[in-house]
Formats: C-alpha cells, sequence, structure tokens
C-alpha cells in the first residue's frame, strides 16, 4: 500500500498515517490517501481504520478501504468547469426554474455591470 511516493522514493512506515491506530489507539476515518495496485498503478482511496482492543491491549485494527478515483476525477472535472465558468469573457448565468438568478460569473459582470453580490438571489 505504502511502499513508495508516487515518484518512487520509498515510503518510511513511520510516516504512514495508518499505522498511527496502533500507537495511539485511536480510530483514523476517511482518510485520502493514494495507493498503488500489484501492478504499480496508483489509486486514489479514501480509508477507515479502527483498533481491535483485547484485555486492554491493541492486537490488530479493521481497516475499510474505498477506490475514490471516479470521485476525484469528478471533482477535478468540476473545478476545471468552474474556472472556465468563472473566468470567461462570456456571459454566464445560472438560474432556478423560477427564474430565480442563482451564479454570475465575471463576463456577466463586465457586459451588465453589476456584481454577483447585486444580482444572485433576485429575480
Amino acid at each position: 500500500m505504502h511502499h513508495h511516493y508516487p515518484d518512487g522514493q520509498p515510503y518510511p512506515i513511520s510516516e504512514c498515517p495508518l499505522v498511527g491506530v496502533f500507537e495511539t489507539g485511536q480510530a483514523l476515518r476517511d482518510h485520502e490517501d493514494l495507493f498503488f495496485r500489484k501492478d504499480g498503478s496508483p489509486v486514489d482511496v479514501a480509508c477507515s481504520i479502527a483498533p481491535i482492543v483485547v484485555g486492554g491491549k491493541i492486537t490488530g485494527a479493521v481497516l475499510v478501504v474505498r477506490d475514490i478515483t471516479e470521485r476525484k476525477r469528478a471533482e477535478e472535472a468540476r473545478a476545471r468547469l468552474a474556472a472556465i465558468v468563472e473566468y470567461s469573457e462570456d456571459v454566464i448565468i445560472g438560474k432556478t426554474l423560477d427564474g430565480i438568478i442563482t451564479s454570475w460569473n465575471k463576463g456577466a459582470q463586465k457586459i451588465y455591470g453589476y456584481s454577483e453580490e447585486e444580482v444572485v438571489g433576485n429575480l
């Protein structure tokens, strides 16, 4: 899982946040990380780990790992789209079905002269 960084440098076990559960006894929830598959390809994951305590001693841990690659791709696509809308010289206005303005980009401000604060929430 943590055998190396994306640049190929070794990943010291002491830096692994998942190992910390054995030192602190505290669960770690929804920690986002980058793991590597058997073939070496990277995979974005969200991890939760909780200690197993028997007789007051940590004897192991339960680790749940979810592949969040698609979610990360969707977030990156949304961020790119948001940047395009934000900095476009074209007028891009978002409205609800009943005509309430929900978004107003810099192009709209330049053309119409109203700031986003002045129009969002209005008809």
